[in-house]
């Protein structure tokens, strides 16, 4: 199995708070998760593409109202 091999090469998570937000904004390609940790993110984010879930925290910031202008791609 090759995530074994990734994840030892490449810690995706720490013990430090502050260096997991700044990998997360300086990522090419962020997936976020229902947390406004990643929204925080999300919104500061550096790269090339931003994922997001659809919830309530991404409907009140108008994800995907004709106001977007994000370029944030929303799944369900």
């Amino acid at each position: 199995m090759i995530y074994p091999i990734l994840s030892s090469l490449y810690p995706i998570m720490s013990s430090n708070q502050d260096e997991d937000l700044w990998r997360m904004i300086h990522a090419e390609v962020l997936i976020a998760s229902r947390s406004t940790f990643a929204l925080l993110a999300a919104q500061i984010h550096q790269g090339k593409k931003v994922v997001v879930p659809m919830w309530s925290h991404a409907a009140a910031m108008g994800l995907t109202s004709k106001y977007d202008r994000s370029g944030f791609d929303v799944f369900y």
